[in-house]
């Protein structure tokens, strides 16, 4: 299948019954580049978990990469205290507000 073919079926609607669906295609680029290496990256960054994982072909002619991101345990407990920090604020309660405050500079120090 060609790369023209790819973009057809999936900008001009292509109806043809004996065109490839986009997630075929992938399994097939998946089992071609999983027979090569495989190179996998994580690290941290802006409180998210980013995974990288690249697979490459023997030939170096497939390859296929997916990134992914997961946000992190303490993120997300941040993300929740400064939303009941917020909620502090609207209400006017300024005594819980400054505790909420504190927790975050807290556990933003201690990523």
């Amino acid at each position: 299948m060609k790369i023209t073919d790819l973009f057809d079926f999936l900008f001009n609607s292509n109806d043809d019954p004996n065109f490839k669906s986009y997630d075929s295609i992938e399994k097939s680029i998946k089992e071609k580049a999983a027979e090569g290496k495989v190179i996998r990256t994580e690290y941290e960054e802006n409180g998210l978990k980013i995974t990288r994982e690249e697979y490459v072909s023997d030939d170096g002619k497939t390859s296929w990469s997916r990134t992914s991101y997961e946000e992190l345990d303490y993120t997300k407990e941040i993300n929740a205290l400064k939303k009941e920090l917020n909620e502090a604020i609207e209400a006017q309660n300024f005594e819980k507000a400054a505790e909420l405050r504190d927790k975050i500079k807290e556990k933003s120090s201690k990523k």
